[in-house]
């Protein structure tokens, strides 16, 4: 399953990142989502490197593990709460 997430910069330019979803926790939460709707990601950034006919590209993506709106407070803080505690242990 595949998304796309734009942010706004406080100066209001625009920024877009595809987001991909391998193996969604909720499908059906993610499939009613409009353009438009806020929504927190919890996932990695990650870069690929490909070939192409010109050289090499590159695109970033985030792979997401969860999708989740600002509107599920105690879902999006116990995401939150497990990316701490991943973060946490990493600085250990």
């Amino acid at each position: 399953m595949a998304l796309e997430v734009t942010t706004e910069d406080s100066d209001g330019s625009k920024s877009s990142v595809p987001i991909t979803m391998v193996d969604p926790r909720r499908p059906q939460e993610i499939e009613v989502l409009a353009t438009g709707d806020e929504v927190a990601v919890i996932g990695i950034v990650r870069r690929r490197f490909f070939r192409t006919g010109s050289g090499t590209a590159s695109r970033t993506e985030v792979v997401a593990e969860d999708v989740i709106r600002p509107s599920q407070r105690a879902r999006l803080r116990k995401s939150l709460d497990r990316v701490a505690e991943v973060i946490g242990a990493e600085l250990d």
